[in-house]
């Protein structure tokens, strides 16, 4: 039996650094698998099970799959084994499932842990918290100063618009936030974020909140979040994250009670393998 006939049992990350021999026999697997008749979506839920490069350049397109070591997108990756082998999907079906969020299978949650496996599915779910609410909430807060701007006699005056929405809810102006998210990763960023920048920046505005404020705060804010992402689309909301008292459990739990910016709900990927 040859080696692409058994799937690649991988439960972390290993960071390659460049596009490499794991990632081929990924995708090989998977489109033999659609090849046999394993309906795709089964076939892609195994190859992200199996996957095991944290990001990679095709093409000239950039891939980030995982950031700070312990926020994994998920859909990110689903998009690039897609784009791997388009001639075996169906259009229509993959299509609604990367930009309307309409799994072509159900699925529950808990199957979902099991696909992705225990430590991919934790780092899932930091990424959700980290980088999705983490976002809505921005959205919730410029509602917010619109709404209050529009009863204001001179709504101009202050601080720029873009710049309340940080200081409301980190305390700081973005471009010291930037400057602090800059020395902390050791990069210097141009004038404007890339998406994979910016997606990284956001996973460090949500601890650096957890750190900085104190934990009613937190969940407050996160519930704004929570609450302006089950009301947008379901590009922001494609698993139908919604708000949850036991959502908002699980945050204080892992994230807010501890009170320290190092602690998670999953741990970063063991020095041993990266």
């Amino acid at each position: 039996m040859s080696q692409l006939e058994n799937p690649i049992k991988t439960d972390v990350f290993v960071d390659m650094g460049e596009l490499g021999v794991a990632s081929e026999e990924v995708v090989s697997q998977f489109r033999l698998d659609i090849e046999r008749g394993k309906h795709w979506f089964d076939a892609l839920l195994d190859a992200i099970g199996s996957w095991g490069i944290t990001e990679e350049n095709i093409n000239g397109v950039h891939y980030k799959y995982l950031y700070a070591g312990e926020a994994f997108d998920w859909l990110r990756l689903a998009e690039r084994l897609c784009d791997a082998v388009p001639e075996l999907l169906p259009p229509n079906e993959v299509e609604v499932f990367l930009f309307e969020g309409k799994w072509p299978l159900p699925l529950s949650e808990e199957d979902f842990e099991k696909r992705l496996g225990a430590w991919k599915y934790s780092a899932h779910l930091n990424y959700l918290y980290g980088v999705v609410v983490e976002e809505s909430l921005q959205f919730a807060i410029e509602e917010e100063i619109v709404k209050e701007q529009r009863a204001m006699a001179f709504p101009g005056e202050g601080l720029g618009f873009f710049e309340q929405i940080f200081v409301r809810i980190y305390d700081l102006d973005i471009d010291r936030l930037i400057a602090r998210y800059a020395d902390s990763v050791g990069t210097q960023f141009g004038e404007e974020l890339s998406q994979c920048e910016w997606r990284g920046f956001l996973y460090w505005l949500f601890k650096f909140r957890c750190h900085r404020q104190d934990g009613a705060r937190v969940a407050s804010d996160t519930r704004k979040g929570l609450a302006m992402l089950s009301r947008l689309g379901p590009e922001y909301n494609s698993r139908g994250f919604t708000l949850s008292e036991s959502g908002i459990s699980e945050l204080h739990e892992h994230f807010i009670d501890v009170g320290r910016i190092d602690q998670k709900v999953v741990d970063p990927i063991p020095s041993s393998v990266s």
